[in-house]
């Protein structure tokens, strides 16, 4: 999809577990950005002037390390991922600057022009994630949109990849597994988990394990 600049992106799912990630800032919207990074077990490392009361509760919780000082070069060694979420342009500039010779990839909340990723609006259920952005130009909007698409997001597609993800584990290692976790996906089954067919899909699952209905 085309965006500010003409830029191209790839949307992708990062692993951030044990992986060493710099926020500088702690306001409000650094604090959502924070909370999140926090939930996928990122080694996260905040610099501010400032925090907010949920970043300072993270702290004391050890969920993360919290210094209130002004940011330096040096903090961006060894970071995965570097977030300039300040009100200061120019902290944002040194802070994107230093974070590209450590060769960290690096989002500037301010100019996601000049940003190497931004950060979508998401909704989460136990067997589906769905995001929306709008790359970065108006999140106000990303978070109006999210909440429209969880209303959808959370009902028959949840149900519906909870149930093919059960039986592609059932089917792991056999041979044909990916052929009847494709007749499955393909045969009514999202229809039937949208119109709440328990029955339909009870066939449909034991057919798909090889089993009687």
């Amino acid at each position: 999809m085309n965006h500010a600049g003409n830029k191209v992106s790839y949307p992708i799912h990062l692993a951030l577990q044990g992986r060493r990630v710099l926020v500088v800032g702690a306001g409000r919207v650094a604090t959502r950005k924070i909370e999140r990074l926090v939930e996928t077990g990122a080694e996260v490392h905040i610099v501010a002037l400032a925090a907010s009361a949920p970043i300072r509760k993270l702290a004391e919780l050890q969920r993360l390390s919290l210094s209130l000082r002004e940011a330096s070069e040096a903090d961006t060694a060894g970071c995965f991922l570097v977030i300039a979420a300040t009100d200061d342009g120019t902290v944002n500039t040194d802070v994107t600057r230093w974070a590209r010779s450590a060769g960290a990839l690096v989002s500037r909340v301010d100019q996601p022009s000049a940003s190497d990723f931004t950060v979508p609006a998401f909704v989460r259920g136990a067997h589906v994630e769905a995001t929306v952005s709008t790359f970065g130009e108006a999140p106000s909007a990303s978070r109006r949109l999210a909440r429209e698409l969880s209303a959808w997001a959370l009902g028959a597609p949840n149900r519906f990849a909870g149930e093919v993800a059960a039986v592609r584990r059932a089917l792991w290692g056999r041979e044909d597994a990916t052929q009847r976790l494709r007749k499955l996906s393909e045969g009514g089954l999202y229809e039937a988990c949208a119109a709440g067919d328990e029955d339909t899909i009870h066939t449909l699952v034991r057919a798909a394990l090889g089993e009687r209905a």
